[in-house]
């Protein structure tokens, strides 16, 4: 499961320091959510969004039961002290997500379509992109590939007025069309997602692993093994057993 629904969060995601940084925030959030003295002083606001970052560092080393215990229970401060619904919407995507790491498609749909309503109705133009790419990776997942085009194209839509974020809908697309086996597509993505300056390492190594796999399963065996160099600078810690899959079936070949 190369692509992920990623929680819109506040705190640093995934790749700069990471294991320090997951630890510290997670030593620090729980500490202060657990003092008595600091949740008297912290507003609600406060300690939901503590809740959720810890939820959100769970989630990045993928200890999903614990993800998922912090997301609900910020989900419940949230709607018991009637935050803002942006703050709801974000928490719901954290949710979705953690079910669409387990597997259960079904519920991850139901959650994240919706936070996507929400985001959408409040014509928030980032939250819609992330919801409109997250409804995406769902359909990849149940087979639905037109449907999943169409929410790529309507997130595409919201990248108008920041283009910075074209790298992820493009991995997005590119993932829709290497399930199809559509690998020309995907080569041609690929070149573009590679060559975008704004482009971040997570994105670029998802296109890497499905390069891997696409000039290996072509014997250009000797494109594959570049694009392993290349990967291998660019993949974070939740790729990595993907990219390790990608390499030993081009080793065994060879």
């Amino acid at each position: 499961m190369l692509m992920a629904i990623i929680p819109y969060s506040s705190i640093l995601y995934a790749q700069k320091s990471i294991d320090k940084k997951i630890d510290q925030t997670i030593k620090s959030g729980e500490e202060a959510y657990n003092s008595g003295d600091a949740a008297k002083a912290n507003s609600p606001q406060d300690i939901c969004l503590s809740t959720y970052n810890i939820g959100v560092c769970y989630f990045v080393i993928s200890e999903n039961g614990e993800a998922l215990k912090n997301f609900y229970e910020a989900y419940s401060i949230c709607k018991k002290n009637k935050l803002d619904w942006h703050k709801e919407a974000n928490i719901l995507n954290g949710i979705a997500g953690v079910y669409f790491e387990e597997r259960n498609y079904k519920k991850a749909r139901e959650i994240a379509y919706k936070c996507y309503t929400t985001a959408t109705s409040n014509k928030d133009s980032s939250l819609s992109y992330t919801c409109a790419l997250d409804m995406a990776l769902i359909a990849n997942k149940e087979k639905k590939f037109n449907e999943a085009i169409k929410y790529i194209k309507e997130a595409q839509t919201y990248e108008k007025r920041n283009y910075k974020k074209r790298s992820r809908s493009l991995a997005v697309e590119a993932e829709t069309m290497f399930l199809q086996k559509k690998y020309d597509n995907v080569i041609n993505i690929a070149e573009e997602l590679l060559n975008d300056k704004y482009a971040d390492k997570d994105n670029k190594s998802i296109v890497l692993i499905y390069l891997i796999n696409i000039y290996t399963e072509r014997k250009e065996y000797l494109k594959a093994y570049n694009c392993i160099k290349q990967a291998e600078d660019q993949t974070g810690l939740k790729n990595k057993p993907y990219l390790f899959e990608s390499v030993a079936k081009l080793y065994k070949i060879l």
